[in-house]
């Protein structure tokens, strides 16, 4: 996403709100306070340091670990074998705990709520990127750590994949689904070796850049809510996951899907499974699990917009694009 000033909303109490942007105190916790939901609400208790996420496919092609200059162990299981592949857990984990700085795409009344971050107040960050600046600035003399920022990519449990495709994950940046609607972008601080389970950062004065605004203020109309297109943030975060470079990236086949052959009498029937991602066939698959009866489905219009579907497309140059290649990664 190209943003020059990025705005972001950090939720908090008025008083530490008053305190963030007149005196540029922010306070960061360790990723450890996230193992038993000391002090945080019903929604964030998960194991900040340790990521999983489940997905379907009929084979792995290739595993990289892109860890850097950090420490990233990772897990891949293999545990089910279904009739259109296989359901593979992936796992991935930071060695040692990390500081971490919460904020939202989204200014909204519903996130003031106690399911969420059960406060009374927000402050406005007109330029993220500056904040961050100063963020990292001022934690290199005392902590000495590496400055990581972007978006949460949300993971879905048990998510099939079609054709060619990846899965990718980050002991950062990588959350369950249940929490997607708080459209998160994190500041992260690797690693955290004090063992303490927060930090203050003092940046001095941040009225330049951030502002105070309060839960009444959206509850008169005094102020409006803000909120980022969930497509335009998943797709945001989807590109910012893969092109990082301290994530567990997988490369896969993705399931086996139905295709459509017609008989020898003319009659239209389902064929045997094999790779594909077309939008017929997925859509075709995506209603036989979900217990459509095939005696219920047009097959020959599907069969007709499959035809169409795998005719070549090129490009302005005259290139042919791939249906399969993903980001030319692998």
């Amino acid at each position: 996403m190209a943003n020059t000033k990025l705005t972001l909303f950090r939720y908090m109490d008025e008083e530490y709100c008053e305190r963030m942007v007149s005196d540029g105190e922010i306070r960061i916790k360790s990723s450890t306070e996230y193992r038993d939901g000391t002090g945080l609400t019903e929604l964030q208790m998960d194991d900040e340091q340790h990521k999983d996420v489940d997905f379907v496919a009929s084979a792995i092609r290739d595993v990289k670990v892109m860890s850097k200059d950090i420490n990233i162990r990772h897990r891949l299981r293999r545990p089910k074998e279904r009739e259109d592949g296989h359901l593979y857990e992936l796992g991935a984990s930071a060695a040692l705990p990390y500081w971490m700085c919460c904020f939202s795409t989204d200014l909204r009344r519903d996130l003031f709520a106690e399911r969420d971050f059960n406060c009374d107040a927000a402050v406005v960050v007109h330029d993220a990127d500056e904040l961050f600046r100063r963020m990292a600035d001022a934690s290199g003399p005392h902590l000495g750590r590496i400055p990581l920022a972007q978006p949460v990519s949300y993971s879905t449990t048990n998510v099939s994949r079609y054709g060619r495709g990846y899965e990718a994950i980050s002991p950062f940046f990588t959350k369950p689904s249940s929490y997607r609607h708080q459209k998160e972008y994190r500041f992260v601080l690797y690693p955290n070796t004090t063992g303490q389970a927060c930090c203050h950062l003092r940046l001095g004065s941040l009225r330049d850049v951030c502002e105070v605004v309060r839960k009444r203020d959206l509850e008169t109309g005094k102020v409006d809510e803000a909120s980022l297109d969930w497509g335009v943030f998943s797709d945001w975060a989807s590109r910012e996951l893969r092109s990082n470079e301290r994530i567990v990236l997988v490369a896969l086949y993705g399931k086996k899907i139905r295709d459509i052959v017609k008989g020898p009498d003319g009659s239209m029937k389902l064929g045997k499974r094999s790779q594909g991602n077309t939008a017929t066939r997925v859509l075709l698959d995506h209603l036989l699990e979900s217990g459509v009866p095939v005696d219920e489905i047009d097959l020959e219009s599907f069969h007709k917009a499959e035809q169409i579907a795998k005719r070549k497309v090129y490009g302005p140059n005259g290139e042919e694009f791939s249906r399969y290649e993903v980001n030319g990664k692998f």
